[in-house]
């Protein structure tokens, strides 16, 4: 091993969306970068402490290139119809590159989500409060992650999380047995293949990446909190591509991409099935159909559709668009800005190439119900 490289990330979250039931925000596009493409966050490899949550063999991929990272996000908390809820997030990553072996990187890293949640108070005829019901859910996640490169780059990774919820009694604000605890796992992979790649010479480039991770892969909380989800995890099966193409140039030995654009597109699948309202888990594919849901781009049953697109300006300047598809009749839209400033002085100064330090900017937009929720997010990084 001639090169150690020990990563350390920070990342903390805060956002705001509607819940219809406390379990929800386990399936939220967390990141304001990934939210930016319709949350489709399973085959680009996206360089950010938070992209591990929609696939953990993104891990792979960011420990390869980030050696240290401090980042936030924030929203305003509250949201319509009334609720309040506030998300935070936490997470730290290391790493360890490598030279002159397959085995390119290899990275662990911990991360904390916790939400909570506060519906409004129903007030009687006297003006007394007569019931208020809050939540507080929370998750504590382990994961690993790697790269092996030869021609292709192969990501992979896989997660353990440990989920609790409480919810307190609408009277007394008390815990009277309404708490539930479950162990999950998350496992991923990412395979990404350059068909055109100039080698230390400038030129276009183009690559193809394919992901595939479920999520939430266990057993079911130990307590029957949840009328709606019984006691059920949303286990999740996501299957995606991206192709990603452009123009890119030498400095300094440094590769530089003056333009990038990626085409992204993805299947997600909740994996539980209802009968005589009982629900069960489903096989490990459920019901995606690979020609349907990835070739035409079609919702089924139980199945979305995540469109996304982006373009990236001489790595400083990147443009989202994105579109969730749930049905024939049913979409949300998204749109994402992220400002990459690493790349001021090398473009201003040619010399200054190597530059490690970046300050990143992203903000996205989810429309829906003609209803927008905003995302925020600073991050600061060292890439040695």
């Amino acid at each position: 091993m001639k090169n150690f490289i020990l990563g350390f990330s920070l990342a903390l979250f805060f956002s705001s969306v509607v819940v219809g039931q406390s379990i929800s925000f386990i399936d939220y596009s967390i990141s304001p970068t990934v939210n930016g493409f319709a949350g489709a966050g399973a085959a680009l490899p996206v360089y950010e402490g938070f992209a591990v949550y929609y696939n953990p063999a993104q891990l792979g991929a960011y420990s390869q290139e980030i050696t240290a990272a401090m980042a936030t996000y924030l929203t305003p908390h509250k949201v319509n119809p009334g609720a309040d809820l506030t998300f935070y997030s936490l997470a730290l990553s290391g790493g360890l590159q490598f030279k002159n072996a397959a085995l390119k990187s290899i990275g662990a890293a911990y991360w904390r989500s916790s939400l909570d949640y506060s519906n409004p108070p129903r007030i009687d005829d006297a003006g007394n409060v007569i019931e208020e019901s809050d939540a507080s859910s929370s998750v504590n996640a382990f994961s690993v992650g790697g790269t092996f490169s030869n021609w292709v780059n192969v990501y992979w990774g896989l997660t353990y999380k440990r989920y609790s919820i409480d919810v307190l009694n609408n009277d007394t604000g008390e815990l009277p047995g309404a708490s539930a605890n479950a162990n999950a796992f998350d496992y991923g992979l990412i395979v990404e293949a350059p068909f055109i790649h100039p080698v230390k010479s400038s030129g276009g480039f183009l690559n193809l990446s394919v992901g595939v991770a479920q999520n939430n892969i266990g057993g079911k909380f130990d307590e029957k909190y949840n009328f709606d989800w019984q006691n059920l995890l949303p286990r999740l099966l996501r299957l995606g591509y991206a192709i990603s193409f452009g123009y890119q140039k030498i400095q300094n030995d440094q590769q530089f991409k003056v333009l990038e654009l990626n085409l992204i597109a993805e299947a997600k699948d909740l994996l539980i099935a209802s009968q005589d309202d009982q629900l069960s888990y489903e096989d490990i594919w459920g019901n995606l159909k690979l020609y349907d849901n990835l070739i035409k781009l079609k919702t089924t049953r139980g199945v979305h559709v995540l469109l996304g697109g982006r373009i990236s300006f001489g790595e400083l300047l990147t443009f989202g668009l994105g579109k969730r598809k749930y049905g024939p009749d049913s979409s949300r839209n998204y749109l994402g800005l992220a400002a990459n400033l690493q790349r001021i002085i090398p473009l201003v100064y040619s010399g200054a190439v190597n530059n490690k330090y970046n300050l990143r900017f992203a903000f996205s937009r989810l429309s829906s119900y003609q209803i927008n929720y905003d995302f925020w997010g600073l991050e600061f990084s060292y890439r040695k």
